[in-house]
């Protein structure tokens, strides 16, 4: 597959997921197409959110990171429209559609190996915000573990990378101030059940914590199930 490195270990299964977001947009283009026709069957938004976070989730795992800022906002958007929090007009229809075309142009990006301009899609995504309530965020600064000792006590909501609606609990544990001057602390994330119901991507939040400095991280997985008898 062009663009794709022989080398590369995950090769076979990023060959599967372009594969899937193939059999996704088109089956999320039908569904678009069904709504601009008249289809007002909730299931077919539901279905079209489901394809937009399966490609989300798959562009997460192998770190496509154009894809996955543009998608997180798509299928917030999708979410509000399947739970009543906005309507369904032409213009936002008209809109699913103009974002579906840049959705597959990113994932043609991310296939061939090429980087997008850092506008791209800037229009779309500025709509979305509108729509979500929300003003463009400016270019976040980077932080640095050392500038990060004269925050604010960690907030648990600080490292949150998709809206506001993860359904998890987590709290800070402790916190201290080490020999070196650097505020050091214990943050415990404890994921529900609905949290991948809702589109919401743990990975996401790990990153933005591992941004602001040295990270370790501890999995307890005492109470998970076998895997023959997960859900």
């Amino acid at each position: 597959m062009s663009g794709m490195d022989p080398n590369d270990p995950m090769a076979q299964f990023k060959a599967t997921f372009f594969e899937e977001c193939a059999e996704l947009t088109a089956d999320l283009e039908q569904r678009l197409t069904d709504i601009e026709d008249g289809d007002s069957d909730p299931e077919t938004i539901n279905a079209v959110f489901r394809a937009v976070h399966s490609i989300k989730a798959g562009g997460g795992a192998f770190q496509f990171n154009d894809l996955v800022n543009f998608t997180q906002k798509f299928e917030a958007v999708l979410d509000d429209l399947r739970s009543d929090r906005l309507e369904l007009t032409p213009d936002i229809v008209e809109l699913l559609f103009r974002a579906t075309d840049i959705q597959s142009d990113l994932i043609a990006a991310a296939q061939e190996g090429e980087a997008v301009s850092a506008d791209f899609g800037a229009d779309v995504l500025a709509r979305f915000d509108e729509l979500l309530g929300a003003p463009a965020a400016p270019p976040k600064p980077a932080v640095s573990a050392a500038s990060s000792s004269s925050a604010a006590p960690a907030s648990t909501s600080a490292p949150t990378a998709a809206p506001a609606v993860a359904p998890a609990s987590a709290e800070t544990a402790s916190n201290s101030t080490a020999d070196d001057g650097l505020k050091k602390y214990r943050i415990r994330f404890q994921p529900k059940q609905e949290l991948f119901r809702h589109a919401n991507e743990p990975l996401l939040l790990l990153r933005e914590l591992a941004g602001l400095g040295d990270m370790a991280v501890e999995v307890d997985h005492s109470r998970l199930p076998g895997i023959r008898e997960m859900e």
